[in-house]
């Protein structure tokens, strides 16, 4: 019962985010690497109350781009918020990588695409997430990350 009623904020909150910011970004879908979902129909959202610890806390995160992130001299003028949202399956295995790109003033930007790239790839070596599971039930779940980059750099991940 308390997940149908998470289903009900999720649906809202997901109407209201496009209504404020959804004409505002660039979205890129990329493929899915032949990931299986075990119900499309029914997936969990990132604050959805999950009955097993995080792989990853803020701190694991944000150490594992700032070291292996590679800022490039000729990207120095790009600026903006990049968005990678993936699903997680019941098995732990990502897919179904979606990029939302942004300028720092919220309208529509294109980094280029190396910095989309790497930070793609960074995000796939991030494969150990814990699986979603909700009295007993395991469920896909939807993730994402958000990087500010300023002068070709990462200054912010969230969440």
């Amino acid at each position: 019962m308390k997940f149908l009623r998470f289903l009900l904020v999720k649906n809202i909150l997901i109407i209201l985010i496009l209504l404020t910011i959804g004409c505002n970004q660039t979205e890129t879908p990329f493929e899915t690497d032949n990931i299986q979902f075990c119900n499309d129909s029914l997936v969990a959202e990132y604050f959805y109350p999950n009955d097993n610890e995080p792989t990853y806390d803020k701190k694991a995160i944000k150490r594992h781009f700032l070291q292996n992130y590679e800022t490039q001299e000729n990207l120095k003028s790009e600026n903006g918020y990049l968005t990678i949202s993936f699903i997680v399956n019941c098995k732990g295995h990502l897919g179904k990588y979606t990029v939302e790109q942004m300028g720092l003033d919220f309208k529509p930007y294109e980094f280029n695409f190396e910095i989309t790239r790497q930070l793609l790839e960074l995000t796939k070596q991030l494969d150990k997430w814990a699986v979603f599971t909700s009295e007993g039930i395991e469920y896909d779940h939807h993730r994402y990350l958000t990087f500010k980059i300023e002068n070709g750099e990462i200054t912010e991940i969230t969440p």
